[in-house]
């Protein structure tokens, strides 16, 4: 009897003593999958709000590339003139009026890094129209929807689509006005480029299992990552998402978290998606691999690191992963590829804000110095006349030396020397014609 009692006691303390152990592997278990759960989904977001920042970014600068290109096109005098002459010149004259616009049209685009179309549509008949490329007649567009929209809603830029054959094209119109009459237009410059480009831009912003798309301030998909229809319901609610704030969606069936990123512009926004029940299971097969498998963690841990080293501008690829987990491989190589192409972007930013300054001096330059020699020869031609020989002797002797200095300088840089004189030249020239009534202090 004393024997049983005891096998008794001894069963029940080995069950508690189990049970006590459980407990606790089963509650370790549930804190740290909780923990590893709200971890999880917390970095995904913070990576779709990196997603969609970069996405947005990126798409703005080719738009604004393509803003830039129009512009200059549009607002180079010799065509506006050309475009604006009241007689329709003779075929020889047109033909070099194409030819010297085709070669614009052609140097221009070269400028860019990646490939874009100029077109001009004349209003008149003032150049020959060839390659229906760099020119085309204007009737080819004045059925099309969009130009119908333009006519109804002038605008300094119209952004649209359209579709040629298979391929899709993303386009900025320009109205060209004439100089002497700003009620008369005279044709419409067109830049375009590939509708895949800026497909490929969200694809490669986008993380793994993500979708992003493109949509104008009207609401309008412009194009989606994955080249998915949305219906218009669909399109209602990613135009409603709120924007760098995550919100809970419903498209047809399925649950998306969505956070939206305009432009800096703000005429078009970016939405990047992630299907809900793909983010658990995510989250619930990593889990599971984490228990197993130590590399993962120190790797997780190197991705996590390097984002918010991100966050504070340090754009640094990982080198150090050693992972043998596909996933977590390619969503390093995803976010290595993500900060490449931002450093590159970076680098290419600087290079063309050096640019466009460089063109926007030169084409100062080249509005400057001809009404300066015209009006100058003008008055030269005046005192020859009167046969003020010292007058004229003092003009010629000013111009030449000023011109001297601006065409044999090629370099960007001049000397302090170089510019005194220049500028006591054409300083001189102008007191002859104002009566010294500037005066110049070095």
């Amino acid at each position: 009897m004393v024997s049983a009692k005891k096998t008794s006691i001894k069963h029940k303390l080995f069950v508690s003593q189990i049970s006590l152990i459980l407990v606790a592997v089963i509650s370790f278990f549930v804190i740290s999958s909780s923990y590893f759960i709200i971890k999880t989904k917390d970095d995904i977001i913070l990576n779709m709000k990196y997603s969609s920042s970069i996405a947005a970014s990126n798409i703005y600068n080719y738009i604004n590339s393509m803003e830039n290109c129009v512009y200059y096109a549009s607002y180079n005098t010799k065509i506006q003139n050309i475009l604006s002459q009241e007689k329709t010149p003779a075929v020889f004259e047109r033909m070099k009026n194409y030819t010297y616009i085709s070669e614009n049209f052609t140097i221009i685009p070269s400028n860019y890094n990646f490939p874009i179309q100029l077109t001009l549509y004349p209003a008149n008949e003032n150049l020959t129209i060839i390659d229906g490329l760099s020119t085309d007649k204007i009737d080819k567009i004045e059925n099309s929807s969009w130009f119908k929209r333009l006519k109804e809603n002038p605008t300094q830029f119209f952004y649209f689509t359209e579709t040629e054959g298979d391929i899709s094209y993303f386009c900025i119109i320009n109205t060209l006005y004439n100089s002497n009459n700003y009620d008369d237009i005279v044709g419409y410059i067109k830049v375009s480029t590939e509708l895949p480009l800026f497909e490929d831009t969200l694809k490669k912003g986008s993380m793994p299992n993500c979708e992003s798309v493109l949509l104008n301030r009207f609401g309008d998909v412009i194009c989606s990552s994955d080249k998915k229809i949305y219906s218009a319901k669909n399109v209602k609610v990613l135009h409603s998402t709120s924007e760098e704030t995550i919100d809970t969606i419903k498209l047809d069936k399925n649950r998306f978290y969505a956070i939206k990123k305009n432009t800096e512009n703000s005429r078009y926004s970016v939405v990047v998606l992630q299907n809900t029940s793909s983010v658990f299971k995510t989250t619930y097969r990593m889990f599971l691999f984490l228990l197993i498998s130590g590399s993962i963690i120190k790797s997780l841990d190197t991705l996590i690191y390097a984002m918010k080293k991100a966050k504070f501008g340090e754009l640094n690829p990982i080198t150090n992963c050693n992972s043998k987990n596909a996933e977590l491989v390619e969503t390093i190589s995803a976010y290595n590829h993500m900060v490449t192409s931002i450093n590159e972007l970076v680098v290419y930013n600087n290079n063309y804000l050096e640019t466009l300054k460089k063109y926007e001096f030169n084409f100062l330059q080249m509005q400057i110095k001809p009404h300066f020699l015209y009006n100058t020869l003008d008055i030269i031609q005046y005192l020859a006349k009167e046969n003020k020989t010292d007058d004229v002797t003092f003009l010629i002797k000013n111009l030449s030396k000023f011109y001297k200095i601006s065409l044999h300088n090629k370099s960007e840089f001049v000397t302090i020397e170089n510019e005194i004189k220049h500028i006591s030249y054409y300083t001189a020239i102008e007191n002859f014609k104002h009566d010294n009534s500037i005066k110049l202090e070095v």
